[in-house]
């Protein structure tokens, strides 16, 4: 069910695709970095991400993320997508990490979540963070990146 309500979202019945969805993602420098422990969210998501000509690697929880953030050489990673509510650590304390390390001060980030709070949201906004509600659009993804990458290099 969960992964029908995305297909839905994609391409609503008597909608066409925007001419638009083969460019590329407008300033992005690097692979995007995934976090999401729903695999069908994960793949759906790194579909999207691949029309647009991104190359996506994919993690399930925020210790991977960090993880694979940690190891990466510098700048091997221009985005990271990331979903809040995941085991061994949150998407939410893996930004608060990921902002520690003056490396990734400028990494532009998306934060997804189906419970996108005022408070949960303020606090992405303060670690420059780009919130997304769940479920999403193709377009609203695109959109939630590019506003990401345009914050990191104002």
């Amino acid at each position: 069910m969960f992964i029908i309500s995305y297909i839905i979202n994609i391409m609503p019945i008597g909608s066409e695709p925007k001419p638009n969805i083969l460019e590329g993602i407008e300033g992005l420098k690097g692979k995007v970095l995934l976090a999401d422990d729903e695999k069908s969210v994960r793949d759906l998501t790194a579909l999207l991400l691949r029309r647009k000509g991104c190359t996506v690697e994919m993690v399930e929880d925020g210790q991977q993320l960090l993880d694979k953030l940690q190891a990466a050489k510098l700048g091997e990673f221009g985005l990271v997508v990331t979903d809040n509510m995941m085991p061994k650590m949150t998407g939410l304390v893996a930004l608060a990490k990921i902002r520690e390390d003056s490396r990734f001060d400028k990494l532009p980030v998306v934060f997804s979540s189906g419970t996108l709070d005022s408070d949960i949201k303020e606090t992405v906004e303060a670690f420059g963070g780009i919130p997304l509600n769940k479920p999403f659009s193709p377009d609203e993804l695109y959109e939630a990146t590019r506003e990401a990458i345009s914050k990191s290099t104002s």
